[in-house]
């Protein structure tokens, strides 16, 4: 990292595009409304559930990408680490929401 700060906005801008996308999703799986499946309706609302979380969890790790001091690349390193965990994680739910709904 030759310049922390720079890669700090970069960084949060894509999480910013990753809470619209998020936004945009449970707009989406909310307006379906529930699956025609046996127990659609739990399934339905285990999705929302699951991309709700998923904002939240980008909001809070852009936030804390944010609050990190830019002259610090130590602080960034860590927000930046934090936030791929986030995303990682993430990545482990939507796999887990496509075998249901396989």
């Amino acid at each position: 990292m030759t310049d922390p700060a720079a890669a700090q906005r970069v960084y949060s801008s894509y999480l910013g595009e990753a809470q619209a996308k998020a936004d945009q999703a449970l707009q989406e799986v909310t307006a379906a409304g529930a699956p025609p499946l046996a127990a659609g309706e739990q399934l339905g609302q285990a999705v929302q559930q699951q991309v709700a979380d998923l904002r939240q969890d980008v909001t809070e790790a852009r936030a804390q990408l944010d609050r990190a001091d830019p002259g610090n690349p130590v602080a960034i390193g860590q927000a930046v680490a934090a936030a791929g965990n986030v995303l990682g994680s993430a990545g482990s739910n939507v796999q887990a929401i496509g075998a249901l709904t396989s």
